[in-house]
């Protein structure tokens, strides 16, 4: 199970981007104070990644039954962004998790088609 979010950690121009898994699945759309739980169904190496002026990437290797957390933000400047993703423990990764307000389900269907 993949627990991604992101706090409300900048006001940059361009603060939202579609996270990708392995090659180019878009697992969500990360804004800021947003948070989705994301069922992975495989075992084995798995690479999230998100592009916006860099690419940013993350890799995990999956194991069935186990949790990751994964918190989103960027690094950089306003015009030369680069996305983090970043795995943090069980402990942490709970409790900022449900700090994030929950998005509504009518946004994730309308979020999706704007990016495909």
């Amino acid at each position: 199970m993949l627990y991604i979010y992101r706090l409300s950690d900048t006001t940059m121009l361009e603060p939202n981007y579609p996270l990708h898994l392995n090659d180019e699945s878009v697992l969500c759309f990360v804004k800021n104070k947003s948070r989705d739980s994301i069922k992975v169904y495989k075992d084995g190496p798995l690479t999230l990644w998100a592009k916006t002026a860099h690419r940013g990437e993350l890799k995990l290797d999956a194991k069935f039954g186990e949790t990751y957390y994964i918190r989103c933000g960027l690094t950089g400047g306003q015009f030369n962004t680069t996305p983090a993703l970043e795995r943090i423990d069980e402990k942490a990764g709970t409790a900022e998790y449900a700090r994030v307000k929950k998005r509504h389900k009518d946004q994730d269907a309308r979020y999706l088609q704007e990016i495909h």
